[in-house]
């Protein structure tokens, strides 16, 4: 049987020693024993096939983990070709533990490469609680240079799957194929300390001095500490200074971590505070009447005191008379009554105040183009604000219209009539006979006009509540016939289908004229009687122009 020890070389480098409380390197165990102890607890190695397991003492072919060391745990005299291994390591009385990591040279018997796989296997109350098994990933063990031929076995991620925090008393190391020879080494473990809760506490104050023994806090057998890490517990006589000091909870195998408390050592002073008041004054819940030094609660080390000055109040009132609303302090006031105001050196404005109401004097006018009130002359519509006296503000609810356009365009002659237009549109008319006292002209009601005989005439327009006249226009020329009135009838007016005309003489034609004076229709006859179409035309006015052999007309016509 070869053992590890003739592989390695004295040339390797030779690394300082790191312990951690929670490491198991070995190197403090007794050689060839089948028991450990880290921490106060106890293991105990067993081996079930593959040879015996128990402590080996070979220098400088072991692992601790970031370097080289002497001790392990292997089965050196007693691994066998094409025996693959299996042992246990469990903890005494069942103690419950986590295994973190652990560091494995796995070779054959002669300590060549071999292959397979490496099974952990945790339990509890010899219950399986986890199994990790992995056949791939492991050191080549005759290449030293890699943490001495050992594999990392990282319990967060070996197999698969996170067994690190997994609460048992044992594991087991089953290897297969030609795995013959382990080596274990750098076994990092922690108690399993679920159960121990961190104790609780909160900042302190104590005035002038004080001992850890007056140090509260909450949590199972507290210990004191006077730094976050190292050192140990401080005696309860120790005296306090102002500084964090940190306290634990401790079990059999278990401390808690640290916690940290804020301790503050203050010398005993007074607060006073100078107070200066009107009547009274409320302190701490106690209403003064009368000055001195008044004594409070003690907080912190620090009394409070105060030096009260007492002062009787008085007012300083004002009269004011205002509109609606009156703003005295920056608070505008809307009723009458007596309004508080600031307290300076305990003399309290305060405002009588008389609050009458505003109101309007309306006056509402509709004027054309302008309107002049108050020596003011407006051209634009609105509400018109005037003087206020006695709260009462004058109004003028003003319309201004511009008035229309006033003039008259002679659009030309048609038949015997001429046209005259309003030059004013989207008005309302009224043509009147100024040579008849500006009677109205009944009927003539639209924005053109078609005198039927010569005249004066003039057109009344009207735009919103704006009216004017026109110049009156004289009309002349038009033609003097000896149409027949008396002897020509037309009905129905208004038409709605046929129109129906007769006359005592031969009626030549009939013309259909709409306002514009375009012609619609005509119509030859050569006959005392006709039927003139009408149903095809828009509902309006037109003229019918009639001519005989010696005479014309024209007549309005209203079609429905």
């Amino acid at each position: 049987m070869i053992n590890k020890y003739t592989y390695l070389f004295a040339a390797f480098l030779v690394f300082n020693l790191v312990f951690s409380q929670t490491t198991e390197t070995f190197e403090t165990e007794t050689d060839n024993s089948v028991s450990f102890t880290d921490n106060s607890l106890v293991f105990n190695i067993t081996s079930q096939a593959g040879g015996t397991f128990d402590i080996a003492n070979f220098p400088g072919t072991g692992w601790n983990g970031t370097a080289i060391d002497n001790k392990y745990i292997d089965n050196t005299g007693s691994a066998d070709i094409g025996i693959p291994v299996q042992f246990t390591i469990k903890s005494a009385g069942g103690t419950s533990f986590r295994l973190k990591s652990i560091y494995l040279f796995l070779s054959q018997s002669d300590l060549n490469p071999g292959s397979g796989s490496c099974t952990i296997t945790g339990k509890k109350s010899g219950l399986t609680i986890f199994t990790a098994t992995s056949s791939t990933g492991f050191n080549n063990p005759t290449n030293f240079g890699t943490n001495n031929g050992f594999t990392f076995i990282d319990l967060t991620s070996y197999g698969g799957s996170n067994n690190s925090n997994a609460n048992i008393d044992e594991f087991v190391i089953t290897t297969t194929g030609t795995f013959e020879y382990v080596a274990l080494d750098a076994m990092k473990w922690e108690y399993d300390c679920s159960a121990l809760v961190a104790p609780t506490a909160s900042a302190q104050n104590f005035c002038d001095s004080a001992n850890v023994s007056n140090l509260v806090a909450t949590g199972n057998s507290l210990k004191w500490y006077a730094a976050s890490s190292g050192g140990s517990p401080l005696a309860g006589t120790t005296a306090l200074t102002t500084k964090t000091y940190y306290v634990t909870s401790n079990s059999t195998f278990c401390e808690s971590a640290r916690i940290p408390v804020s301790v503050t050592i203050t010398p005993s002073s007074d607060n006073v505070t100078t107070v200066t008041a009107c009547d009274s004054y409320t302190w701490n819940g106690t209403t003064y009447t009368t000055s001195g030094i008044k004594t409070g609660p003690t907080v912190n080390c620090v009394t409070e005191k105060l030096n009260l000055t007492i002062t009787p109040s008085s007012d300083n009132v004002t009269t004011i008379t205002a509109c609606d609303s009156y703003t005295w302090n920056g608070t505008t006031y809307t009723t009458s009554g007596i309004k508080t105001g600031p307290t300076v050196n305990c003399v309290t404005e305060k405002l009588d105040l008389t609050i009458t109401p505003s109101s309007d004097n309306v006056t509402t006018i509709t004027a054309c183009d302008s309107y002049t009130w108050n020596g003011t002359t407006y051209t634009t519509s609105g509400i018109k604000t005037g003087p206020t006296v006695n709260c009462v503000t004058e109004k003028l609810d003003l319309t201004i219209n511009t008035s229309p356009v006033a003039t008259v365009s002679i659009v030309g002659l048609l038949g015997n009539s001429s046209e005259l237009i309003a030059d004013q549109s989207g008005a309302t008319y009224q043509w009147i006979d100024c040579n008849n006292s500006n009677t109205p002209i009944s009927g003539e009601n639209n924005q053109n006009f078609f005198p039927m005989t010569s005249g004066t005439f003039s057109v009344i327009v009207t735009l919103g509540n704006c009216s004017v006249t026109s110049d009156c226009i004289v009309v002349s020329n038009l033609k003097i016939d000896s149409f027949d009135l008396n002897s020509f009838k037309f009905y129905p007016n208004p038409v709605k289908n046929n129109l129906n005309i007769s006359y005592s003489k031969e009626i030549t034609s009939a013309k259909v004229i709409n306002m514009i004076g375009q012609t619609i229709s005509e119509k030859l006859l050569n006959s005392k009687e006709a039927q003139i179409e009408m149903s095809n035309l828009p509902s309006g006015t037109y003229f019918l122009d009639v001519k005989s052999a010696d005479s014309s007309k024209t007549f309005k016509i209203i079609k429905e």
